[in-house]
């Protein structure tokens, strides 16, 4: 009797997990003070198999204007996680609130887009033991094959990379059942997600940042009496009677939040 209401309803509603990002461990020095934490921030997505062939150069002009990206870098993207075509793809980000505003006014014309909440590295000292933390960047092929997406982040050198395992924590998901725009209408189950371990080192921050701070004005010093070839140094500090690492530094660094 209602058949043709049930062939739209199926049409128009269907069920879509949705990952619940896990926040990856925090780093302390000795004291409990943190060097590299998280903060909540925003994403935006393109579910591949929400997205028709036939409206995809339009909406992929419309994300590469709102993200200032270009439609082939959102190309490549979405070429990267084609095999999980029911999984959010991240096209871009830590997106600022005006962005995130902006892209919610045009969903009614974005099928498939959808703004994720996650969470991304935060590093209270910018560029402090940059060398001895790692960054973060976008997986590898051989990464995918040991169970992470395409577009996820993975650490990739320092301590980032060593304790990865134990930093990155657990995905959760939910399940919910979504309209043709990929809103979501009511949310059917819910996995929580499993944050990562912290990790403690023995680096005292506050002779991290003497340590760092000597080294730069010793660089500088010497660049001034003309050994221009100067350019950057080390410093380890170690406690003698243990063999802790209490300061570890190299310059040049980097800004680790830049990346």
């Amino acid at each position: 009797v209602k058949g043709e209401e049930y062939v739209r309803l199926a049409d128009d509603n269907r069920i879509r997990p949705i990952p619940i990002r896990a926040p990856r461990g925090t780093i302390y020095d000795r004291s409990g003070r943190v060097i590299a934490g998280n903060r909540p921030s925003y994403t935006v997505s393109i579910v591949p198999k929400d997205l028709p062939e036939e409206k995809k150069p339009e909406v992929l002009a419309a994300l590469a204007r709102l993200l200032d990206s270009s439609v082939e870098e959102i190309e490549k993207t979405l070429a990267a996680g084609a095999a999980y075509p029911y999984n959010p793809v991240r096209l871009k980000r830590d997106v600022p609130m005006e962005v995130v505003i902006a892209v919610e006014e045009e969903r009614a014309d974005l099928p498939g887009m959808l703004v994720e909440e996650e969470w991304t590295r935060q590093y209270p000292y910018g560029d402090l033991a940059s060398q001895t933390l790692g960054y973060l960047g976008l997986v590898e092929p051989e990464d995918v094959r040991k169970g992470y997406k395409p577009t996820d982040y993975i650490g990739k050198t320092g301590l980032e990379k060593t304790y990865e395992a134990y930093l990155k924590g657990q995905d959760g998901q939910r399940r919910v059942e979504v309209n043709a725009l990929s809103r979501p209408i009511r949310e059917l189950s819910a996995i929580d997600p499993e944050p990562g371990y912290d990790l403690y080192l023995t680096i005292d921050l506050d002779l991290q940042l003497a340590a760092e701070k000597a080294l730069t004005e010793q660089i500088n010093r010497l660049q001034k009496l003309n050994y221009k070839q100067v350019s950057g140094g080390a410093v380890v500090v170690l406690a003698a009677k243990t063999g802790e690492v209490l300061a570890l530094c190299s310059q040049p660094g980097y800004d680790l939040s830049r990346l």
